[in-house]
């Protein structure tokens, strides 16, 4: 169980903790038994969102500096699909 974010700092030595604890260790497995998928599953989608920000993010980034041979910012947002998937994909990120 996590109580606060100093677990990150110290995860080798309440790790070893929780393995020497027989109670600590039987609350972990019944924490991982009970709640482990819907964790993982949490955790698939908190990561979903992260990729799509920062793959997001470099497309307008490279955009702006003019990366790609046939596009640029101005080019995509004179295209009306381009000018749509822009300015969904800044709707999604301020939402989220």
């Amino acid at each position: 169980m996590l109580f606060d974010f100093n677990y990150f700092k110290n995860i080798d030595s309440i790790e070893t903790q929780i393995r020497n604890n027989h109670e600590l260790y039987d609350l972990d497995e019944e924490l991982s038994d009970n709640y482990g998928e819907i964790l993982e599953r949490f955790y698939t989608l908190f990561l979903s969102i992260y990729t799509y920000i920062e793959d997001y993010n470099k497309l307008v980034s490279d955009l702006l500096k003019e990366k790609y041979i046939q596009f640029n910012i101005e080019t995509v947002l004179q295209n009306p699909d381009g000018k749509r998937l822009i300015s969904e994909g800044d709707h999604l990120i301020i939402s989220i």
